[in-house]
């Protein structure tokens, strides 16, 4: 077998990611292999017959290698060099903010007005507050409404072991549903113990309807992201 020529990436997500290159001629397949960057140990993917190929399950926010070769009367070729790419971070956001915006967002000593955003994606992590774990702290959104009201379903997430996205247990913070007033709703809850100590994102997401999942792209919806310090408390 040959290298195959031309290997590239035409697409990356926060789990996956499109691989392609030129065809070949008289070739039984192809074989891809990837891992994470700086570990040893490969994941193999055979009997490729087609110039592409989507590899999923992968983590966010996470830099890969991957290396391609041709199997050619059942015999390997050399492995290309390594093509390196990071995955997205947990893709989040809205469309259209035709009816609502998150307006203000409290927690600790982060206060944060917004209302001017025309994006349904914020990026605030350069804004932040520290927490103590085991100690308890409360969150405020305030929401503004932009014509008719229509009932908002709110999710609050920390990544609290810090791998990129907000599945983790006990992550989901706060999910009110069918609230209709331009009132602030409130969440006390505590830091707990063990969770990683240092930078973590907490993603504020507002929704028209039912609580988002943290990860997804919803039409009329905004996510804003800030950045908790945790720290341990003193001994």
């Amino acid at each position: 077998g040959t290298i195959p020529q031309n290997f590239r990436i035409t697409e990356i997500t926060d789990s996956g990611v499109l691989l392609e290159w030129d065809p070949e001629e008289g070739i039984d397949s192809y074989q891809l292999r990837y891992r994470k960057s700086g570990t040893t140990e490969w994941a193999y993917i055979t009997e490729v017959i087609y110039p592409f190929n989507q590899i999923e399950g992968l983590s966010p926010n996470t830099e890969y290698e991957t290396q391609i070769t041709s199997i050619c009367s059942g015999v390997s070729g050399e492995f290309s060099d390594s093509l390196l790419f990071t995955t997205d971070y947990c893709e989040s956001g809205g469309k259209s903010l035709a009816y609502h915006t998150i307006q203000r967002v409290e927690l600790a000593t982060l206060d944060n007005s917004s209302s001017n955003e025309v994006s349904g994606y914020s990026d605030f992590t350069s804004l932040s507050t520290q927490l103590e774990q085991g100690s308890s702290y409360t969150i405020t959104i305030t929401p503004k409404w932009v014509g008719s009201t229509y009932s908002i379903g709110y999710g609050v997430w920390i990544d609290y072991n810090s791998d990129g996205n907000f599945d983790g247990t006990d992550e989901l913070i706060f999910a009110p549903l069918g609230i209709t007033s331009s009132t602030s709703v409130s969440k006390t809850s505590t830091l707990p113990y063990g969770v990683f100590s240092g930078s973590l994102n907490i993603s504020v997401s507002a929704t028209q309807g039912c609580p988002p999942a943290p990860c997804e792209i919803i039409h009329y919806s905004q996510v804003e992201v800030y950045t908790v310090f945790s720290c341990e408390p003193p001994i």
